[in-house]
C-alpha cells in the first residue's frame, strides 16, 4: 500500500523541474488529480480501483438469474454444447492462488458432463470402483 501510494503522488513529481521540462503527462486517475497532501484520500482511490491481472476472476458470472453469463451447471447460456469451466466463474478473488480452486472448478465440470452427481476426482474414483465391482460380479474385466 505505501509504494501504491507514493505511485499516486507522480503527478506532483512530474510538475517540478526538470521533469517539467520534458513535458510528461501523468495518467489521469479517472479525472483525479491528488497533490500528495492527502495520503488517506490517495489510499482510499487505491483501495476503491486497484484490480488484479495475474489471477483474473468473475468475467463470466455464474447464477441462477437472467443477467448471469453461466448457469450453475457452468453451461453457456444460450449456447447449448458450450460450459465455462476455469476461474473466470468465480464470483470473487480468493485469499489465495486460484489453482486449487480452478482445478476443482474443472473437476465439477467434467463431473457435470458425465452426469455424476457428486463432486471431482473422487466421484469419479468411486464410479470407477463401482463400475469394477459390477465388472468381477459379471466376470466382465
Amino acid at each position: 500500500m505505501r509504494a501504491a501510494t507514493i505511485s499516486i503522488r507522480a503527478p506532483r513529481i512530474l510538475d517540478q523541474q526538470p521533469l517539467a521540462r520534458l513535458g510528461p503527462t501523468p495518467h489521469n486517475y479517472a479525472g483525479l488529480r491528488f497533490d500528495g497532501t492527502d495520503d488517506e484520500a490517495a489510499r482510499a482511490f487505491i483501495r476503491a480501483t486497484t484490480d488484479i491481472i495475474c489471477h483474473p476472476v468473475g468475467t463470466c458470472r455464474m447464477g441462477g438469474d437472467a443477467g448471469s453469463v453461466v448457469d450453475p451447471q457452468l453451461r453457456v447460456r444460450g449456447v447449448e454444447g458450450l460450459r465455462v469451466a476455469d476461474a473466470s466463474v468465480m464470483p470473487t478473488l480468493i485469499g489465495g492462488n486460484t489453482n486449487a480452486t480452478a482445478i476443482m472448478i474443472g473437476e465439477k465440470a467434467a463431473d457435470l458432463v458425465r452426469g455424476i452427481g457428486g463432486v471431482g476426482v473422487a466421484s469419479a474414483q468411486g464410479e470407477r470402483a463401482v463400475a469394477m465391482d459390477e465388472a468381477v460380479a459379471t466376470g466382465n474385466r
